[in-house]
């Protein structure tokens, strides 16, 4: 089809057809990086992985990502078509689950370094489709949407992962005895399921204005030169700074549940899938907030919440308070992850969208793959404060995020939303109100005072 003859509402229509596959894509991608996020830590722990190789473990994937993205750019300059791209990249991506499910049938005696090994070197491929894939849906979804389209894409996929992961977990109760080989299904669906991925980003239309984008050549170097002088930068810093915060706890949650309180695979998967629930249920006002207010008000509230729960597994081992603390967690994590993503894509013009894109994503990573890295290098040599060693991990996560919630304080707010606030998003979202309110208040009451 010759894109030039293509009239405006035939463009539309792709447009429309493209985000209705994209959310196809989106529910067979979910299956790998849902169950990857689930699943792989207990993998690891299941072939008998200490502290410090979970630790890189978990932090070898982001990191590979991050490297990746410091060079996408260049790499971008010169690509005309985004689709050739990610599809290849998505489809290596998915061919890279068959090594990882067997390397423990090849090295029965040393699985752990090899299993690591494999799934970093998949990481590459995930982190050369994140910036052409994040830029292409900026051309297909209209501006005005980003935040619902989003919103509802992931309702949707994270419900899809809710049910799938609640039927893994089960499974592998089942299979107690048996776990490495339900290990390796899992992994063999997470190969079918990218393969399928790859298939219906065939299917997506690539608007004219993707060929004829203006090229960004700003170095990496440039950019994080500039890190504390624009708005963009200190978001990205701040962000980066969550994922250090998160990220220094997250590897050995998993561990504590499993080791310490001695939960079972059910209830483990339970407690990991009330984030996912609660990020369901919570998309949509996410969505609507951020197509009202902006994106910069509510992610300063996501990252301050985001600073509390990892206390919470300190004060209690109550699993229904735990079950809590999770939905609250599952509700910031949603809002931050949703906010964070429409930012880069909403606040962007086309000329440097796709490089700062890359650039956030790799100094996220980055830090992403360092927290999980310090955290499983000086975790164990941290005081002990209570009668588990990790309870000084998860204090020291959230000071860390406590930290990265001051710094998104000093991101500028964007330019006035179209829609005025509504009086619960003003209490929320607008710090300024109660001032205001108790200025009026003293000002009336002087001016009766005076006359």
């Amino acid at each position: 089809m010759n894109e030039n003859l293509i009239t405006p509402y035939q463009q539309r229509r792709l447009r429309n057809k493209t985000m209705r596959i994209s959310i196809l894509e989106g529910a067979f991608a979910i299956f790998v990086f849902g169950l990857q996020q689930v699943f792989y830590v207990p993998y690891l722990n299941a072939m008998g992985a200490g502290k410090l190789q979970i630790g890189i473990g978990v932090c070898l994937p982001p990191l590979m990502v991050g490297l990746v993205q410091i060079w996408m750019p260049s790499l971008l300059v010169r690509i005309k078509s985004y689709k050739k791209l990610v599809v290849s990249v998505t489809f290596v991506h998915g061919m890279c689950f068959l090594p990882f499910a067997l390397v423990y049938y090849f090295t029965p005696q040393h699985p752990i370094w090899p299993t690591i090994a494999a799934i970093a070197f998949s990481a590459v491929w995930v982190g050369m489709g994140v910036a052409p894939w994040a830029d292409w849906m900026s051309y297909v979804v209209p501006k005005r949407r980003i935040g619902t389209y989003f919103a509802k894409r992931s309702r949707i996929l994270t419900a899809i992962q809710l049910v799938i992961a609640i039927i893994s977990g089960r499974v592998l109760d089942l299979g107690a005895d048996k776990v490495i080989y339900v290990f390796t299904a899992i992994w063999l669906v997470c190969f079918a399921t990218r393969i399928c991925s790859a298939t219906c980003l065939i299917y997506y239309y690539e608007p004219p204005a993707i060929f004829n984008r203006p090229r960004n050549k700003t170095s990496f170097l440039e950019f994080t030169r500039r890190i504390f002088s624009t708005s963009y930068g200190k978001f990205t810093l701040g962000s980066a700074m969550v994922s250090l915060g998160l990220n220094f706890a997250i590897p050995f949650y998993a561990v504590y549940m499993l080791n310490d309180l001695k939960l079972t695979y059910t209830q483990y998967t339970i407690l990991q899938l009330m984030p996912i629930a609660a990020m369901i249920i919570a998309a949509g006002t996410w969505g609507m907030i951020c197509d009202s207010i902006g994106y910069v008000i509510p992610v300063r509230l996501a990252a301050v919440l985001l600073a509390l729960p990892a206390l919470v597994w300190v004060i209690t081992d109550n699993y229904w308070l735990l079950m809590i603390n999770q939905i609250v967690y599952g509700i910031a994590f949603g809002g931050f992850q949703l906010t964070t993503f429409n930012y880069m894509i909403g606040s962007l013009g086309p000329t440097d969208r796709a490089s700062n894109i890359s650039y956030m994503t790799a100094i996220n990573c980055i830090c992403l793959s360092l927290g999980s890295f310090l955290g499983g290098l000086i975790g164990p040599y941290l005081p002990k404060i209570t009668a588990y060693q990790l309870h000084s991990i998860f204090v020291l996560s959230s000071v860390i995020g406590i930290g990265a919630a001051v710094i998104l304080q000093m991101v500028a707010v964007e330019k006035p939303p179209l829609r005025k606030f509504n009086l619960m998003q003003r209490l929320l979202f607008d710090p300024q109100l109660p001032l205001q309110i108790g200025f009026r208040r003293a000002s009336s009451k002087t001016d009766r005072q005076t006359q």
